[in-house]
């Protein structure tokens, strides 16, 4: 590929790739989304401006290429789908706390990580939530998952929200999730005790629920699986 850098703006989100390589979007630390389109057959590379807007913080394009996800930097409870197949056509969701339980209200969710599914249907995403309980408020880091595309009538999703868990102990959060590459039941994410300051790389079988503690950790992590998935890279503290 050329040597000379194709972008002279710094990079303020993790860069998000196709399963092919071919392309890769990110928030530059102008706000603005770009996009590099990679031709490996020729060794040659462009860059180009998906929005030149100074309105982003964080952007996630589907495994195939044809959908984009993008978050602003208004810190707000609204999350951006594309598709991209189409020419860019887009529809705006609110996030919000599913709850059944009495007494139990949810409040804004504000959002952070963003990754599709390996079917292109489900965005899993982290989000700090405040959630009022008998009038105590509680603010918690959790994952969710958003219906943002149906493959079935190749349209946008009905916006139907899961949670991977349905509650977390008292004063604990996980986020930073990443899928495995070859198994994408299984996520990794990090794991916070604030009541005794620990923290944890954790990974879980999103269809069992079955949860494995793969390292105890002194920091945020921000876990990620080698490609063959024999690995779990995270930023530790020695």
């Amino acid at each position: 590929l050329e040597a000379n850098p194709l972008i002279t703006e710094g990079v303020a989100s993790k860069p998000s790739i196709t399963d092919d390589g071919s392309t890769v979007v990110y928030v530059t630390t102008n706000k603005t989304i770009r996009i590099i389109q990679i031709d490996w057959a020729n060794g040659s590379a462009s860059a180009n401006f998906l929005s030149e807007n100074p309105d982003w913080r964080n952007v996630a394009i589907s495994k195939d290429g044809q959908r984009l996800a993008a978050i602003s930097d208004d810190f707000d409870d609204r999350i951006y789908i594309f598709d991209l197949s189409s020419g860019g056509n887009g529809l705006i969701y609110t996030l919000f706390n599913p709850t059944t339980a009495e007494g139990v209200s949810t409040g804004d969710v504000n959002y952070d990580f963003l990754e599709w599914d390996a079917s292109g249907e489900f965005l899993m995403y982290d989000a700090l939530s405040t959630i009022s309980n008998s009038g105590t408020e509680i603010d918690f880091w959790d994952i969710g998952f958003m219906r943002a595309w149906n493959n079935s009538t190749n349209d946008f999703g009905d916006g139907f929200i899961t949670k991977l868990f349905n509650a977390l102990p008292d004063n604990t959060s996980v986020g930073n999730p990443s899928f495995a590459k070859n198994s994408p039941e299984i996520i990794t994410m990090d794991f916070f005790d604030a009541s005794t300051d620990e923290y944890s790389v954790l990974a879980v079988n999103s269809q069992t629920g079955d949860v494995a503690t793969l390292w105890d950790n002194v920091t945020l992590g921000y876990p990620n699986y080698s490609v063959d998935d024999s690995k779990v890279i995270f930023d530790a503290e020695t």
